[in-house]
């Protein structure tokens, strides 16, 4: 009987041992797998940060162009309108050239 209880005494050493050793592995899996989480959502968030502003920048530039042809237009038409006038202008003063 003591054999017995010396080998059960030896198995369930021997099983506490293992797990023991299998919970340790566990942490040690699950502590990498977290770091290594939390790697990725730091690079995800750099990324998104990154390309936010590379969106911002964009649109400030966008809105920039669009007021410079904005302004472009609005000479365009000045010069057209001035055109148009300074014409009218040249032919009255013909006119008045002719009367004297």
């Amino acid at each position: 009987g003591s054999l017995f209880k010396n080998l059960d005494a030896d198995l369930s050493l021997f099983e506490n041992s293992r797990q023991a050793q299998i919970l340790e592995k566990r942490s040690t899996v699950a502590g990498r797998q977290e770091k290594a989480m939390a790697q990725s959502r730091s690079e995800e968030d750099k990324v998104r940060t990154a390309s936010e502003e590379k969106l911002q920048m964009v649109e400030q530039r966008l809105a920039q162009l669009r007021g410079e042809e904005m302004q472009m237009k609005l000479r365009q038409q000045k010069a057209l309108h001035e055109e148009h006038y300074q014409k009218e202008i040249s032919d009255c003063e013909a006119g008045i050239d002719e009367l004297r």
